[in-house]
């Protein structure tokens, strides 16, 4: 699977966690690694403060 990450892009709406322990209080989104260009992508967004968190990343697509 897929690993599963939190973004906060401009234009979103609330999303809840199906599970776990998640407090949403800003618009977020959950997407997959490999819709974001994969792990590449997603250290950029880290460095840019824009992944707020990952989750399950087990795999990496």
């Amino acid at each position: 699977r897929f690993a599963t990450i939190l973004v906060n892009p401009t234009q979103t709406q609330p999303v809840k966690p199906k599970s776990g322990p998640i407090p949403v209080t800003v618009p977020h989104l959950m997407i997959g690694a490999h819709q974001i260009g994969g792990l590449e992508r997603i250290k950029e967004l880290q460095q840019q403060g824009n992944l707020l968190r990952v989750l399950d990343q087990d795999s990496a697509g």
